[in-house]
C-alpha cells in the first residue's frame, strides 16, 4: 500500500509529465472527485462514499491511496 507522503510525489510526477503545475493537477483530481460525488448513479456515488476519508470528501492524494490498494487487491 503507498502512502500519502508517495501520493504526493505521484501528483509532482504527474504535473511534470504533462508539463503543468501540481495546483492543475489538484484541481483537475478535486473536479473528477466532486464529478464523482455528485453523479446521479446512485451505484458510483456509493462507491466514491467507499473511499476512506478524513473530511466530508476525499483529497486526491486519499484517492490515489485507494485506488492503489484496490488495484492491488484486484491482481493479488
Amino acid at each position: 500500500m503507498i502512502t500519502i507522503f508517495q501520493a504526493k510525489s505521484i501528483i509532482r510526477r504527474i504535473a511534470s509529465m504533462e508539463n503543468v503545475s501540481v495546483n492543475a493537477v489538484y484541481a483537475d483530481m478535486e473536479k473528477a472527485i466532486s464529478f464523482g460525488f455528485n453523479h446521479p448513479g446512485r451505484k458510483i456515488c456509493a462507491k466514491w462514499e467507499e473511499i476512506p476519508k478524513k473530511g466530508m470528501r476525499p483529497t486526491p492524494e486519499e484517492v490515489i491511496v485507494w485506488a492503489s490498494d484496490q488495484l492491488q487487491r484486484s491482481i493479488e
